[in-house]
């Protein structure tokens, strides 16, 4: 018989890519000890491939390279970064290439992210703009 789990059990399942949790592994590791957040669960998803529960066929997690091949795009276009863009990098906690913009998604930052794969960026709007370390500039 199937029942239904609770929040804390779905929870620990998308963390650890699980399509079925126990109840035993739920006591026995708990959600806070894996580490486990609401937050967690949906940048996880709990089904095969990383998919959201619910989700349809392209709604799948970027593979490692996947990434790896945006922040490579990302690096390649890093002589015309826009003003507004502060930062870039893989975020190993998400599986994303974490993009800091001050403001918001822009004209230019669109142009700037054209042609990567969406499901591979995770864009931080209203980043603190760039300033020199004292000293450097």
């Amino acid at each position: 018989m199937v029942r239904p789990i609770s929040r804390r059990a779905a929870i620990v399942a998308a963390v650890l890519g699980a399509t079925a949790v126990t109840a035993a592994a739920v006591s026995a590791c708990g959600a806070a000890q894996a580490g486990a957040s609401p937050n967690d669960a949906a940048q996880a998803g709990a089904g095969p491939n990383g998919a959201a529960p619910g989700a349809g066929p392209g709604d799948v997690r970027p593979t490692p390279a996947e990434v790896e091949r945006a922040q490579q795009q990302l690096d390649e276009r890093a002589s015309r970064v826009p003003s507004s863009v502060t930062s870039w990098g893989i975020d190993p906690a998400i599986g994303l290439v974490v993009v800091r913009v001050t403001g918001g998604r822009t004209p230019e930052v669109e142009r700037f992210l054209d042609g990567i794969d969406p499901r591979t960026l995770r864009v931080v709007t209203g980043s603190d703009p760039v300033r020199p370390l004292p000293g450097t500039g």
